[in-house]
């Protein structure tokens, strides 16, 4: 399968199957995600039934009947929808990677049945994962020549003479937008930044030295059982990158004419998003015997290619190996060529990870 039909199928998992027999299926809204982690014995599901244009615009919903397969064994029969609205409740989930797919059909203005599918998406049941409270982050900014690593990547990629006050106040831009992306990947779980380190407490310690090889490393830790550990963010590679192989301008949208706000948004998005996927690693992620990790411990492109998921995506799933993670993707743009926004998170899969444990 060639990268453009993976990325379409992938596409036609997550918003559901278009039939061969028209722009009509059945959607799942209950559960919202459609790859993930659950720790219940049973799931309840809701959607519709549903018809859509040749542009993929909603037109109408239909009342109609829904009948379940999961594991490729139909466990109903068919069941009129509740309006038009499908409800099938307490559907047993067995340990371990649960397929969950099915039929839809309704009568049509002829009184003819109109048949579609519900496509097929994942549920894995764990019973080894429980809550592990909160976890404390502390960044750790003391080391040498942090600040001239990212005045260095603001003041030579872009055409800007800046001042002594504004070089300062680049750096503290960058690393309010260093934050930004950590809280907001994190949010809705239980990972809170404190101001010191302690002995309950994940240190990020961030590094100022020339170098051009990691951007971090971290300790992997399924189901973070060890809260007071460090990561380690090597600033030196991030301006290696940008400046001395200068891929910042050479492999994105990104010039020179950029204002001082978009290289703020660049720089501190690309290293935030790092700083998030090296704490990710001390948390479990993506853990190869546990989490169906590969290539270091990393959202598995494999997996996608024989699996109904969605966990790889050039470097805008948080998890995604570094090798396979494209420039362009770690400063938060959707392409190389364009000034377009699509800002790295958490696929599915790993979200429900991290919001069992914490």
């Amino acid at each position: 399968m060639n990268r453009f039909m993976l990325r379409f199928s992938k596409l036609l998992v997550l918003v559901g199957a278009i039939s061969s027999i028209g722009a009509y299926r059945g959607c799942v809204f209950e559960p919202l995600e459609k790859d993930f982690i659950t720790t219940n014995a049973s799931i309840n599901l809701q959607g519709t039934i549903s018809e859509f244009n040749a542009d993929g615009k909603w037109l109408k919903n239909y009342p109609g009947e829904v009948r379940l397969k999961k594991n490729d064994i139909y466990i109903t029969n068919w069941q009129a929808t509740d309006g038009t609205v499908w409800k099938v409740e307490n559907v047993a989930i067995q340990n371990g990677i649960n397929t969950i797919e099915g039929d839809v059909r309704f009568k049509n203005a002829s009184n003819t049945w109109v048949n579609s599918t519900i496509p097929e998406f994942l549920v894995e049941k764990k019973t080894d994962l429980t809550s592990q409270g909160v976890q404390k982050v502390f960044f750790d900014y003391s080391a040498a020549n942090i600040d001239e690593q990212i005045k260095s990547m603001g003041e030579n990629t872009l055409n800007h003479t800046f001042t002594a006050a504004e070089l300062d106040q680049f750096v503290v831009d960058v690393k309010a937008k260093i934050r930004s992306i950590f809280i907001s990947a994190y949010n809705g779980t239980n990972i809170q930044l404190v101001n010191a380190a302690g002995t309950d407490i994940h240190t990020i310690k961030f590094s100022g030295n020339t170098r051009c090889d990691y951007y971090g490393e971290s300790p992997l830790d399924y189901k973070n059982l060890t809260k007071a550990q460090t990561s380690n963010i090597y600033l030196g590679t991030f301006k290696c990158i940008v400046v001395d192989d200068n891929r910042l301008l050479n492999s994105t949208a990104a010039t020179k004419d950029d204002s001082i706000a978009q290289r703020v948004a660049d720089i501190g998005t690309f290293i935030g998003r790092t700083v998030v996927h090296e704490l990710g690693h001390s948390l479990g992620l993506t853990d190869e015997g546990n989490l169906h990790g590969c290539e270091g411990t990393h959202n598995c492109e494999g997996y996608d290619a024989s699996n109904p998921s969605d966990r790889f995506d050039d470097g805008h799933y948080m998890m995604d190996p570094g090798p396979k993670s494209t420039i362009w993707a770690r400063i938060g743009q959707a392409n190389s060529s364009t000034r377009k926004a699509q800002v790295p998170r958490f696929n599915s899969y790993n979200k429900s990870y991290l919001g069992i444990i914490h």
